[in-house]
């Protein structure tokens, strides 16, 4: 593959009439949907923001800073449901935006809190020999 995208590069330079050889390349890419999905175990800082929205920033582990609008709504009801809940998880979720300074954007975001259940410890099953085992 790293040949071929050589070789359009090369015939591309040559035409001067191709402004930007990569987008010949255009035929042997797949098109995907870029979805992202961040969990968080504690409740970013929420700055208003217009049309009954609210802006989250969140940073990943890596330092990479996520942009996220969400309903003013759906933000509230997150809110209550960490308070209610005594261990819980979030996410938002949404489609993978423009890249910013820091960053990226989170486009058509929402949020989802909910309750870890625990975690039941697992019986040891023990082998039986086949002597022991009544015939």
């Amino acid at each position: 593959m790293a040949s071929y995208c050589r070789l359009i590069i090369a015939i591309a330079r040559a035409c001067p009439k191709i402004r930007n050889p990569h987008l010949l390349l255009e035929d042997s890419m797949t098109e995907v949907k870029s979805e992202i999905t961040l969990k968080f175990n504690e409740l970013p800082e929420a700055t208003p923001a217009p049309n009954k929205k609210v802006e989250l920033l969140l940073t990943d582990q890596n330092g990479v800073v996520f942009t996220a609008l969400i309903n003013a709504k759906s933000w509230r009801k997150a809110e209550a449901d960490a308070t209610a809940f005594s261990d819980w998880g979030g996410s938002i979720s949404g489609k993978l935006g423009q890249r910013t300074v820091n960053g990226f954007e989170v486009v058509d975001a929402g949020i989802k809190v909910f309750e870890k259940k625990a975690k039941e410890p697992k019986e040891e099953v023990t082998a039986v020999s086949s002597e022991a085992m009544p015939v």
